[in-house]
């Protein structure tokens, strides 16, 4: 490592708690913006310690939401807000296709649907509003109204 990437790690070490408690604010307003919709949860948490929320990560539940992780990432892109899927796992990537994995299918189904937010600590809150908002309205796209009873 040189002098010159020594010397920005330790700044960057400087503001690392910094930066988390900004990062664990976008995931807490995300969070409490999202918590009445149906069919979109904050990604699970271990019981022990406390995460950085470095990313902020959904779980969407297509029936409920109205459309897929995927859906929603395109009507994000077409807003303009960049999102994407959750890491794919090891076994799934080609690699290590052949591989024996443990505990697969959990990582298949965080994969398949869990959705990664925009969550840099430079976010304004006017970006946050605009990712809560384009979620939104992806949900409400998605709710059908009731068909009117027909009177006969």
């Amino acid at each position: 490592m040189s002098n010159v990437l020594a010397g920005i790690g330790r700044g960057q070490l400087e503001v690392l708690d910094l930066r988390v408690e900004q990062r664990r604010a976008v995931a807490a307003r995300y969070q409490a913006a999202f918590a009445e919709l149906p069919g979109i949860s904050p990604m699970p948490e271990a019981p022990w310690g406390r995460p950085t929320n470095w990313l902020s990560c959904f779980l969407i539940d297509s029936q409920e939401f109205g459309c897929t992780r995927n859906e929603l990432i395109g009507r994000l892109d077409e807003a303009g807000v960049e999102s994407r899927p959750v890491w794919k796992p090891m076994h799934l990537q080609p690699l290590f296709r052949d591989c024996e994995s443990i505990g697969g299918a959990v990582a298949e189904d965080l994969f398949r649907r869990g959705i990664c937010l925009p969550s840099s600590s430079s976010l304004t809150l006017n970006d946050q509003s605009r990712v809560i908002d384009c979620v939104r309205a992806a949900a409400k796209a998605s709710v059908k109204p009731h068909a009117e009873a027909s009177i006969v």
